[in-house]
């Protein structure tokens, strides 16, 4: 005999034996006793325990609403592993899409495979997966995914070490976490950090057996006032109340198990079996040397054997199992060990003279026994019954009493021949208290510290402030700043003299809390004269029309009924304007801006959908433009009186000056506005989540939609220009906006999910954005990455909001552009990884070593290079639909830099793979992108660089098929390149550097020079003021790429864009590659990528 566990209640009594029987039948069982000690069952301790310790778990995961259950991670693969799924997919069947099990042994997985069919036919909307560390060659990789994705993680392993690091978990990303597994101190299935990552707060079963069986908790050094018992929790909430959670922190459950649950589910499930007639009902006889055991249905003997009785029976699941008891006649009793309360008695039979208890045989020691009291010995007497002893003897004076044997322990230690007789005791207390007083003096005081010494000393109480004041302004202050230091004095002044001076007047003198600078701001003449610029009111209704429709799609900018209230004075009375008006005023004429924008959207005739032809495009001038300056020109002057004021006003007139900047000079004035706009939220404490009084739900709601707009928008143009963010996710706790219905008109479908869907979608953008910075083994943690986004999108709604894309429906254009976000997102985590591969074009060079078949790294990388580029054919297809539907906004930023983005993702790839798919996608994208850029100075120069990159690829395609080896013309006259360099001096102005054409001819080729590259007539050379950034910036074809590929794609000439007046656009600085992953990397790099001489790939780097 292994384990021996007895419990007891005030109603029944249970005795859980476990053995170490390798036989058939049971190795453990459960015995039941009614408070008189007359046996009235037995179960099978093996599902019973699994049962309830899993029931356990589930207790507390059901209470958890908040937190998401759709991806569950087992790790087990055992009857703990089998009930924590059976019960999930039973108490919240509608909730649960995918469950893995993980085992190290494949053989355990096998076993379980027609208990996954059973569960998989029982519920088919479950997907169930298996992953064995044994057999999986990328175990790693696909165990931190799945860790990644899930919201569950049941730990039923009775592992020695962590089944996985912290790092393997999503961050910003709650999960309920339960182990049940480790039982013992040197068992640990998780590690500190995980553990502690609820907060540093642990919910247990018990806080006493956790702390001294617990792995995990003893190496994590958790103290008591840590851990959470579940079922003092439980006394003090509601019978169904939720368990509130924070949104920060995850939910760790450890349970080791108490032998009051096996009780107490055993007796249920026996209750239940005997009223559903399930199990056997048997009639034991003991007589001097046998056990027989006869079934009261038809009366047959079916066990005669010395020392064993063998049973049929036992009630799970409403199955009768085949069991086996091995039960040992010759028992004596002895004194109880010196352990766990819980644990009071052991037996020794003959098969194990001495025998450890639970918890010795968990810490691998010896039972110690005492010689028990004559208290002890009649608290034992027969003559006092089970259910008296267990009223009188307590669990808390158990706990006391072993606590006073240690300490007497310690004691006897440091004080030989010590008493411990009270009369003693208390003599000895009190000369200790008599020198404690006499040993300190005047000039020496005590340095001992009360325990409310040591409350003072904690900085609990240090809180930010957000006051609401008047104008819609609100003043925020950090925990650690000025003036909270300047309220807490006061507070502290106002206590002191409640209590020292209470017939004094409380009343401090007043003094203002906040200044504001009036003196700087221009008065009401600047507002009124930035109002004699609107247009008529009917424009000025089309126009803000204009802007909700087109303009505000997955964002919140400004109330629509605010705005009209607003317009409607500035129409009627405009003399009631005054400077505390101009955030209002900026924010009305940046409306009509910004409408003038899309103006064009409504237009009879489809300008923003031309025919293919598009040689006329370019010039084409809108003059609603001019318009939309003038608006812009007079509200910039509004621009000091609006940081002067800084009210949330304020923040949504930066907010829309950027956004009309947006299309013109996104990571210029538009970045600069966007960052105004984030400070002034700072300012009003937007970033944090709003506690107070003064506002109404409706200005609460409207800061925190305001807020959000600001936060995603600065942080999708700074990551994408390669900008540091100006406030970290660290530092934000905003709530996030809700469907708040007044701030709908009516008839309006609220796009509450979408913009809830767009700030995710930002924040895992951010995410990826870090996880690049950091370079090192970030591939595996970015495919991760890739696989929390992918089944995230999954489960977004299908109808009406995000993923619906029914031309039909009322969300169509917002539901495109979040989609759109989607895949530019993807397009960020692979596009770095786009020429890492071009080592492996030199492979086929004479000189280059063997070709390696791709690793698993190589693979990987692939993985998010395939996505990247699928993600920019999605784009190509989505902005099409656009066009044949609602028409492309030139204006739109979402829409532009997608497409944008797309072709540099296809032109890249077109360097290493050419497809007519990758063709026919660029030929498509670049009739779009000219439809976007019409009349927009910006992004026709942006067009510019990518018609430009375009043109180059053609050349090179044509030029390889030229040369191929099966040419005929493949042989190159002086004429041919001749006549190949006056294409290339047609199409622009060349390079005035001279490169030398003969280390790109091979010898025998031809002897003939080349053809000098000469400046066109006008041109200055290395003078133009526009060479810093553009004129030097040449392209030409890689040296080892051209002659690891001699016969297929000879050199070309170089060429270059050299008096191309245009800046580059920023995506392309940030496809320079992570360096590559192989650990010949650096050592290969200098002959893929020749700098001095071969610069086709020169704007990746520059």
């Amino acid at each position: 005999m292994s384990l021996f566990m007895p419990t007891s209640n005030t109603t029944n009594t249970g005795i859980k034996i476990v053995t170490l029987s390798q036989a058939q039948g049971l190795t453990a069982v459960i015995n039941i006793f009614s408070p008189e000690g007359r046996l009235l069952g037995l179960l099978s301790a093996t599902e019973v325990t699994a049962f309830r310790t899993a029931l356990a778990v589930m207790t507390l995961l059901v209470r958890c609403n908040s937190l998401k259950k759709e991806n569950i991670v087992i790790f087990g693969s055992g009857r703990q592993a089998e009930w924590h799924a059976r019960l999930a997919l039973l108490l919240v069947p509608d909730q649960v899409r995918s469950i893995t099990l993980i085992n190290r042994g494949r053989k355990r997985l096998d076993e379980m495979k027609d208990i996954i069919t059973e569960l998989q036919s029982a519920h088919p909307g479950v997907t169930f997966t298996t992953l064995a560390k044994e057999d999986t060659p990328n175990y790693q990789e696909q165990l931190q995914a799945a860790l990644a994705a899930c919201d569950i993680i049941f730990s039923c392993t009775p592992s020695t070490e962590p089944n996985f690091p912290y790092s393997y978990l999503q961050p910003f990303k709650q999960r309920f976490i339960s182990l049940i597994g480790s039982y013992r101190p040197h068992m640990k299935e998780i590690d500190t950090k995980t553990l502690l990552s609820g907060g540093n707060q642990i919910y247990v079963d018990s806080k006493e057996a956790c702390l001294e069986e617990s792995g995990e908790l003893i190496d994590a050094h958790v103290k008591e006032d840590q851990l959470i018992e579940i079922g003092e929790m439980y006394a003090k909430l509601g019978k169904s109340e939720p368990i509130p959670v924070s949104d920060t922190h995850n939910v760790v459950f450890k349970c080791v198990g108490m032998g009051i649950m096996d009780l107490t589910i055993g007796k249920t499930l026996l209750d239940l079996g005997k009223e559903q007639g399930l199990g056997m009902e048997y009639a034991i006889y003991i007589e001097s040397t046998c056990i027989y055991g006869v079934d009261k249905r038809d009366g047959n003997i079916y066990f005669v054997q010395f020392g064993y009785l063998l049973m049929r029976g036992g009630v799970m699941n409403g199955e009768n199992y085949v069991t086996k008891l091995t039960w040992s006649t010759n028992t004596s009793w002895t004194r109880s060990a010196e352990t766990t309360p819980r644990l009071r008695r052991k037996p020794q039979t003959s098969r194990s003279s001495v025998s450890s208890c639970r918890t010795c045989l968990r810490y691998r020691r010896q039972c110690v026994f005492t010689h028990p009291d004559h208290a002890e010995k009649v608290a034992r007497s027969s003559s006092i019954s089970l259910l008296e002893r267990n009223a009188g003897l307590s669990r808390q004076n158990l706990v006391d009493s072993e606590r006073i044997r240690y300490m007497e322990r310690i004691l006897q230690h440091y004080v030989p021949n010590i008493s411990f007789d009270i009369q003693s005791l208390r003599k000895t207390a009190e000369e200790l208290k008599h020198r404690h007083r006499h040993s300190f003096t005047d000039a020496s005081p005590s340095v001992r510290l009360d325990e409310e010494d040591f409350e003072d000393l904690a900085i609990d109480d240090e809180d930010y402030m957000v006051k609401a004041l008047p104008d819609n302004t609100t003043q925020y202050s950090g925990e650690f700043s000025y003036l909270n230091l300047s309220m807490k004095i006061r507070q502290k002044i106002d206590e002191w003299m409640k209590t020292a001076a209470p017939e004094a007047s409380t009343e401090t003198d007043p003094f203002e809390e906040r200044w504001r600078a009036t003196q700087l701001q221009s008065g009401s003449s600047l507002v009124s004269a930035s109002v004699t610029c609107l247009p008529p009111r009917f424009v000025a209704d089309f126009l803000v029309q204009i802007f909700f429709k087109y303009a505000q799609t997955n964002n919140f900018y400004v109330e629509e009924d605010w705005i009209r209230e607003k317009l409607n004075i500035c129409y009627t009375n405009p003399s009631s304007l005054s400077s505390n008006d101009a955030g209002s005023v900026c924010s009305i004429l940046m409306v009509l801006a910004v409408g003038t924008q899309f103006a064009h959207m409504e237009s009879a005739i489809p300008v923003n959908r031309p025919p293919v032809d598009l040689s006329s495009m370019e010039d084409h001038h809108f003059s609603e433009d001019e318009v939309g300056l003038t608006f812009y020109q007079f509200a910039s002057k509004l621009v000091p009186d609006i940081l002067a004021t800084v009210s949330i006003r304020s923040v949504q007139a930066c907010l829309l000056i950027g956004t009309y900047l947006l299309p013109l000079d996104t990571s210029g004035l538009c970045y600069t506005y966007f960052g105004l706009a984030l400070k002034m939220a700072i300012q009003n404490g937007m970033h944090r989540r709003y506690q107070g009084e003064g506002l109404s739900p409706r200005m609460i709601e409207v800061r925190n939609r305001v807020f959000w707009t600001a936060y995603t928008i600065e942080k999708r143009v700074s990551i994408l220009h390669g900008r540091p963010v100006s406030l970290s996710d660290s530092d934000v706790d905003a709530a996030m906006p809700v469907d708040f219905p007044g701030l709908n008109l009516t008839g309006q479908v609220s796009n509450h999910t979408n913009m809830v869907t767009l700030i995710t979608l930002t924040l895992k953008l951010g995410e990826v954005a870090n996880e690049m910075g950091q370079q090192q083994d970030c591939l595996e943690r970015l495919l991760n990455l890739r696989k929390n986004l992918v089944d995230w999108w999954a489960t977004l709604p299908e109808e009406t909001n995000c993923r619906d894309l029914n031309p039909s429906g009322p969300l169509f254009r917002s539901n495109v552009h979040l989609k759109l976000d989607y895949c530019l997102t993807r397009i960020f985590l692979g596009r770095p990884f786009l020429f890492s591969n071009m080592k492996i074009l030199s492979a086929a060079t004479p000189q280059a070593p063997p070709f390696k078949t791709p690793s698993g790294v190589s693979k990987n990388r692939s993985t998010l290079i395939t996505d990247c580029v699928e993600a920019a054919l999605e784009i190509i297809n989505l902005c099409q639909l656009l066009r044949d539907e609602s028409g492309l906004a030139r204006a739109s930023f979402t829409e532009f830099s997608s497409c944008r983005a797309a072709l540099l993702v296809i032109l890249a790839q077109s360097l290493t793979k050419r497809t007519e798919r990758l063709r026919e996608a660029l030929e498509k994208g670049m009739v779009l992108i000219k439809i976007m850029s019409m009349g927009v100075g910006s992004a026709r120069s942006a067009v510019s660089v990518i018609e430009t990159l375009e043109r180059a690829i053609r050349r090179l395609e044509d030029w390889s098929e030229r040369q191929a080896p099966d040419n005929p013309a493949s042989m190159e006259s002086a004429y041919d390149r001749f006549k190949n360099w006056e294409m290339l001096w047609k199409t622009g102005p060349m390079s005035p550097e001279l490169v030398p054409f003969q280390e790109q001819y091979p010898a025998g080729r031809s002897s003939i020079p080349p053809v000098p590259v000469t400046p066109m007539t006008g041109t200055s050379g290395g003078n133009d003021p526009m060479e810093g950034d553009v004129a030097n910036t040449e392209i030409t074809t890689l040296s080892d790429y051209s002659a690891s590929h001699a016969a297929s794609l000879p050199p070309m000439p170089r060429f270059g864009f050299d008096h191309f007046v245009s800046n580059f656009p920023q995506e392309l600085d940030e496809f320079t590659a992570i360096p590559c992953f192989e650990p010949d990397a650096q050592q290969n790099l200098s002959s893929d990528i020749n700098n001095p001489d071969t610069k086709w790939m020169q704007f990746t780097s520059d």
